[in-house]
């Protein structure tokens, strides 16, 4: 589709591109998009107080359990359509990406809402969630796909 889109047009679009790309990535890994922008937003929406918050440090657990489900269901998707792991993409957009994610996410709460704070501790939460998601899609998830999905 890119190149026939070059073909017909002297001129590139770079936002043309950039369309093709993120509709590209969209198909491929629609359950991790949808992860994502589930974490923007519960990130950045005002909660309301609940019993829970009375449990020092419950906040961090939350951080760890998103971002260890967010990742695990970026392998997964990676995993089903790949049989080889192909480490510098994974490298990029499993483990980098989720973790410069995470630290963005805290610099938006802290500089640019009045109700929330960024936290050093919910960063390395995050860091936490996505390395046992690196731990599973490594050695548990390839066994899991491989026993129940490729015959």
């Amino acid at each position: 589709m890119l190149l026939a889109m070059s073909m017909t047009s002297t001129k590139i679009n770079l936002s043309d591109i950039l369309s093709y790309v993120i509709m590209s990535y969209l198909r491929k890994y629609p359950l991790t998009f949808f992860c994502v922008i589930a974490i923007w937003v519960l990130c950045l929406m005002k909660t309301p107080s609940t019993k829970l918050d009375e449990i020092e440090n419950i906040d961090k657990l939350y951080h760890v359990m998103m971002y260890f489900g967010a990742c695990s269901i970026l392998w997964w998707e990676y995993l089903r359509r790949h049989h080889k792991i192909v480490w510098h993409k994974i490298w990029l957009f499993a483990i980098l990406f989720p973790i410069a994610m995470g630290g963005m996410i805290e610099l938006v709460q802290a500089y640019f809402t009045v109700y929330r704070s960024g936290d050093w501790g919910d960063f390395f939460a995050n860091v936490v969630g996505v390395m046992l998601a690196v731990v599973g899609g490594r050695w548990g998830l390839p066994q899991i796909i491989h026993r129940f999905f490729r015959k």
